[in-house]
């Protein structure tokens, strides 16, 4: 048994197809970008959802 891969040629992409891709790569770095910055981003997150929600005391 080959380990080998098979690859398929290239199929040109239309422009709308390149703009998606461009895009989506776009959206994963500028996640990337704030999954390291500090404070992180869960952290944020967190700090946002305690100002907006208010407690009721019972």
């Amino acid at each position: 048994m080959s380990l080998a891969t098979i690859a398929l040629p290239l199929a040109p992409m239309t422009a709308n197809a390149a703009i998606s891709a461009f895009n989506y790569l776009w959206a994963v770095q500028t996640a990337a970008r704030f999954a390291t910055e500090e404070p992180p981003l869960p952290a944020l997150l967190v700090d946002v959802a305690e100002r907006i929600v208010i407690p009721v005391d019972r």
